[in-house]
């Protein structure tokens, strides 16, 4: 199938290029070879797209990761504190995840990624804690809505 659409289109009546981003980050297969510059023997742009589309797939790949890592992070921390409350004791088991965390930045392989990341899940399964630490006031803690205050049984006069 041919893709090169405005082949036989004269240059003063070609559209006008489009950002690919108007097609979320997807450009149409018709503007991959079509020639919209001023030349007049078309050559296909097919390399300059993939090269945009690289980095932008990468980008949104690496960003979402980072939020993944960032939660498993948090998570790894908070699992800690559950087995140990005290924060002298903590403090080192928090250097080290930190360290394995730190070992594992430079991966940027999306399969290998995917691979310490489900075995980072397994481990936080495998240690979660039957009774994790709730503070006091939290929802479920021993303090949850102790003293709260009076409901008003007289509701407020109108002011005139």
């Amino acid at each position: 199938m041919d893709f090169d659409l405005l082949r036989d289109v004269p240059q003063r009546n070609r559209p006008a290029p489009y950002p690919f981003f108007l097609w979320g980050g997807v450009v149409p297969p018709r503007l991959l070879s079509a020639d919209l510059g001023g030349n007049r023997h078309p050559q296909p742009h097919h390399h300059q797209h993939q090269q945009i589309l690289d980095k932008t797939i990468g980008t949104k790949l690496i960003m979402a990761t980072t939020s993944i890592v960032k939660s498993l992070y948090r998570r790894s921390l908070k699992l800690s504190l559950d087995w140990c409350i005290r924060r002298d004791v903590w403090r080192p088991q928090a250097l080290n995840i930190r360290e394995l965390f730190e070992a594992n930045r430079d991966v940027r392989e999306p399969r290998q990624l995917r691979v310490i990341l489900q075995e980072a899940e397994e481990a936080l399964e495998r240690w979660k804690h039957p009774d994790p630490y709730t503070a006091p006031t939290a929802p479920g803690g021993s303090k949850y809505e102790r003293n709260l205050p009076c409901p008003i049984l007289d509701p407020p006069a109108p002011l005139h």
